[in-house]
Formats: structure tokens, sequence, C-alpha cells
């Protein structure tokens, strides 16, 4: 695993965090206490899946009260659990970093 002094950070908030390793290029995640590396194409794929949400996938009961939806890793016996506010709050993360990662690219790769 590559180190955060690795990392280009592409987007911060309160609670959320993109960085981008300047080694193996994966991308970090980092929501709350959740951590997630992607590749370039994992990420897409999974901002594609945060978009493509219904109100009526959000359908599962959660201890704070609020309906989430709960997507799930079949290969690692994992899911993650998001209200609609906080697919709104990752995917405006993820948006912004590729907005900072687009002008990043404009100005110093020549």
């Amino acid at each position: 695993m590559c180190q955060l002094s690795d990392h280009v950070l592409l987007s911060e908030t309160e609670t959320a965090r993109v960085s981008k390793c300047k080694g193996c290029g994966q991308y970090v995640l980092v929501y709350n206490n959740l951590y997630m590396s992607f590749s370039r194409e994992q990420m897409a794929n999974f901002t594609k899946t945060l978009r493509d949400l219904k109100p009526e996938d959000f359908n599962k009961d959660h201890p704070s009260g609020q309906e989430h939806v709960l997507l799930r890793n079949c290969k690692a016996h994992l899911g993650v659990s998001f209200s609609r506010l906080q697919v709104d709050e990752v995917l405006e993360v993820i948006r912004e970093a590729s907005l900072f990662e687009e002008v990043f690219s404009i100005l110093y790769d020549k």
C-alpha cells in the first residue's frame, strides 16, 4: 500500500478526502471512517453506481433512523451503507477531485 505522503490531495471536506498516488495512480477515497482505494476504472464505476441510485434504492433501515442504500462487494463479503445525504457528499468530493485533477493535468502535464 502506498504511503499517504505519496499522494496528491485532490479534494477535501470536513468528512471526506480524495487523493491520488503519484506512484501507482490509485485513488483513495476517505469518507468518515471508510478508506477505499480504486483504480481509475474502479473509481469511475463507483461514481456511476452512486449517480445511478434511485430514491427507491434507499430502503434499508439504519440505526440513525434514516433509510440507507447498501452497496455490497461480493468478493470481500462487505457492504457499505450510505444515506442519500452521504451519497451526495461523496459525489461532490469526487466531482471536485475530478475537476482539480483536470486542472493539475493542464498546468503540470506538458
